[in-house]
């Protein structure tokens, strides 16, 4: 597989997660993208020329953010000053790596790709 179809298949995680039909965790969705072998060819950069090519992406993620159940970890949003925020917030609720972008694409991308590593670290 390609990096850029892996790629687009990262970027597929939300909507395969919340799929009906999905009986997989996110660690086994991301592990049949293939990136686990290639996470290291893969960069924001990368990430961002998808999103970009199909921005509607950005709302799943930040739906996805917004979901999770963890108590800690990385997190998407849109502020209120219409501003998009990536951080890490750790278990005592203080937050880290706190970032504010115009461009959602861009932290969109970011935040994937730290979301990404996370659940292959773990």
């Amino acid at each position: 597989m390609e990096l850029i179809d892996i790629i687009k298949e990262v970027t597929q995680i939300p909507l395969k997660f919340k799929n009906e039909d999905n009986d997989k965790s996110v660690f086994d969705l991301l592990k049949l993208t293939q990136y686990f072998k290639n996470y290291n060819k893969i960069l924001e950069n990368d990430i961002v020329l998808i999103i970009k090519k199909r921005p509607s992406l950005v709302d799943d993620w930040l739906f996805w953010s917004e979901n999770k159940r963890a108590i800690d970890g990385w997190y998407f949003l849109k502020n209120s000053i219409d501003m998009y925020e990536v951080g890490k917030i750790n278990q005592d609720n203080s937050k880290e790596e706190y970032m504010q972008f115009y461009d959602g694409c861009i932290a969109c991308s970011i935040f994937i790709k730290k979301e990404i590593e996370t659940i292959r670290n773990n």
